[in-house]
């Protein structure tokens, strides 16, 4: 897959970022969300995964076969659907997690990149429900936890720079998948993640009751956990990151559930954060469905942003930012953070 240079790409994302302000944080025990706002978004009118599952207009099913590393999507619905990286889809011959940020087309069947979460099963565990050939896949109600988005948003981007597509490094998923069932120490008979939020589902449960999103403002948010920057995601709608959010927070705070009682951060240090990525390196490549997907690569960061164009201008659907080592960003130049400080309140 070669890369596509296309400087409007790159200055949209940009203008993203450099709108997007932080606001005051709100926290339960060991965990720091950020809320982000970003001013004068470029919106795209399209669906959810959960929205098109519940509506019936999208089906998600395996490859003729059978084939870990891809799924097949057919979108039947008008609008375009958003699938976004880390989105666990359960069922079919083992679950799977997205690999990439997708914004399928409307009215197309399309094969998508992903990653499978669930390494002991190889077959089907329901049966089909009438009319359809194999049991139908569905949304879980978590993205997948943070160290595998990151693990897969790095060997995305390998993938990409050596021209061999959006795969990811499944033996990595695999590895982080064993980590969290040895850190909580869940048994399980096939491996899934799905067993350990099953099994953290009350504690996770903590989190959700106690992080609640101001749905007319918020956009994204940047996500501390003891005292360390770990991410962040940025939606071109707060209606999406309204229906995005308690998947989101439940991704992170299994991570949380791993660490400590209090978490402590200077808000300039998220501004950083994003100043960083809008001087990072950008690599644009034409996007599975709709789009262009570009890798954001800095010192201590990497991610990713799904880019479209609306008439003339360039907008994100969706931006993501992982620490490379899980460490809070460097203090040591605050100057354009702190300069963006004065409108970020």
């Amino acid at each position: 897959m070669n890369e596509i240079k296309n400087k409007k790409v790159f200055d949209g994302v940009k203008t993203f970022l450099t709108r997007t302000r932080v606001l005051d944080s709100i926290g339960y025990r060991n965990i720091l969300l950020y809320p982000l706002a970003t001013e004068s978004i470029v919106c795209f009118d399209y669906l959810t995964l959960d929205e098109a599952l519940e509506s019936g207009v999208i089906e998600v099913t395996e490859k003729p076969g059978g084939s870990v590393p891809e799924l097949e999507v057919e979108n039947k619905s008008t609008k375009a659907i958003l699938l976004l990286n880390g989105e666990e889809i359960k069922g079919g011959r083992q679950n799977r997690t997205l690999n990439t940020d997708i914004l399928v087309k409307p009215k197309t069947k399309i094969t998508i990149p992903v990653s499978c979460t669930e390494r002991g099963r190889w077959g089907y565990a329901q049966e089909a429900p009438p009319g359809k050939a194999e049991p139908v896949m569905k949304s879980a109600e978590y993205i997948s936890p943070y160290s595998m988005r990151k693990n897969i948003s790095k060997g995305v981007g390998q993938s990409l720079g050596m021209g061999a597509g959006f795969q990811a490094s499944q033996s990595r998923v695999w590895q982080a998948s064993s980590d969290y069932h040895a850190s909580y120490n869940v048994p399980t008979r096939t491996g899934a993640i799905d067993d350990v939020f099953n099994a953290k589902e009350s504690d996770i449960r903590k989190y959700l009751d106690a992080l609640r999103p101001d749905k007319d403002t918020w956009n994204g948010m940047a996500v501390v956990i003891d005292n360390k920057f770990v991410g962040l995601d940025i939606f071109d709608s707060t209606v999406i990151m309204a229906q995005l959010w308690d998947k989101l927070v439940r991704s992170y705070a299994l991570d949380a559930l791993r660490g400590g009682s209090g978490c402590k951060f200077d808000k300039k240090a998220i501004l950083e954060t994003i100043d960083a990525a809008i001087s990072a390196s950008m690599k644009a490549y034409k996007s599975v469905s709709l789009g262009y997907d570009v890798r954001i690569e800095a010192q201590n960061l990497l991610g990713s942003a799904l880019a479209f164009r609306k008439i003339n201008i360039y907008g994100v659907a969706h931006l993501s930012l992982f620490s490379k080592e899980g460490k809070q960003q460097s203090k040591s130049k605050m100057s354009s953070a702190t300069e963006r400080m004065k409108r970020s309140t």
